[in-house]
């Protein structure tokens, strides 16, 4: 007797999620090989699958409408940043000569306090004030 049958992919979760057919309940799948082997399988463990089939896919339960999986907050629209650093810090020295003006101005630690806005879920815009007598404004684009 000449049969040949796909083999049998082991997914016992599959059965569940693809909701077996009631017919194949308790059922048995019986493979009979060339040389008249066979062998048995439950239908509650196996399923038949054809060879070159897309994989099965287990798909998770749908979630009642009762449920929520996502209970995140909405993001602030607005933050409130300290920042600090190290350079020019605005005190400027002028020396006078007969022909020469001597400017310098010195260095040290830089302070400042600085707002953004977002505009959407891309943009944003900012704006700060520095201690060394200096502001910014700035757009940024997230990604």
């Amino acid at each position: 007797m000449k049969y040949l049958i796909m083999f049998l992919f082991l997914f016992a979760s599959v059965a569940e999620a693809n909701d077996m057919p009631k017919y194949l309940v308790d059922g048995v799948i019986t493979v009979t090989l060339k040389n008249g082997k066979t062998y048995t399988y439950s239908a509650n463990e196996y399923m038949v699958v054809k060879r070159g089939a897309k994989k099965v896919a287990v798909v998770p339960a749908p979630v009642p409408a009762t449920e929520s999986r996502d209970t995140r907050e909405e993001p602030k629209k607005n933050r409130i940043s300290l920042v600090v650093g190290y350079g020019l810090n605005g005190k400027i020295k002028t020396e006078m000569g007969p022909s020469q003006v001597d400017v310098e101005q010195e260095k040290g630690a830089v302070g400042g306090i600085v707002l953004q806005h977002d505009l959407n879920k891309e943009y944003h815009i900012m704006g700060g004030v520095l201690t060394n007598q200096t502001g910014f404004l700035g757009v940024g684009k997230d990604f």
